[in-house]
């Protein structure tokens, strides 16, 4: 593989690293790695891993057909990302110092279930992306 190829896949790699989206519900994470394939139709991958604290996991790849478009992908789950974090900014600081509850009065038991229709939204909203296929993975 030829060197300006490695270093693509290592800038990918150090964007696609920034993202650990953290879901409150039970403290699962996101992971994303950036992977080619050469001599692959579709070789730009990214691997994208699900862990529970349980110690499940979940991994799924998407296949892309240019280094442009999992760059718009990565760019995409950086979005959703920053937009989730200023969802949660917004609505869990507590207000007048009244442990468990947000600002807007939701209990901090149910943020979770009371935002999870919205911050589903949101994902949908910002991660579209042009991928070829997508896999579950073992």
């Amino acid at each position: 593989m030829s060197e300006p190829v490695i270093e693509e896949v290592r800038a990918l790699q150090k964007i696609a690293g920034a993202f650990s989206q953290a879901l409150p519900a039970d403290q699962s994470v996101i992971t994303l790695q950036v992977v080619l394939v050469v001599a692959a139709k579709f070789a730009w991958r990214l691997i994208e891993t699900t862990r529970s604290p349980n110690g499940r996991r979940r991994r799924h790849m998407l296949s892309f057909h240019s280094r442009d478009a999992i760059q718009r992908a990565i760019g995409s789950y950086l979005a959703w990302q920053h937009a989730d974090k200023q969802l949660f900014m917004t609505h869990m600081e507590t207000s007048g110092g009244f442990a468990g509850v947000t600002t807007d009065w939701v209990p901090s038991t149910l943020v979770e279930s009371f935002f999870a229709a919205l911050r589903d939204s949101i994902r949908r909203d910002l991660c579209t992306m042009s991928v070829h296929s997508t896999m579950s993975l073992p």
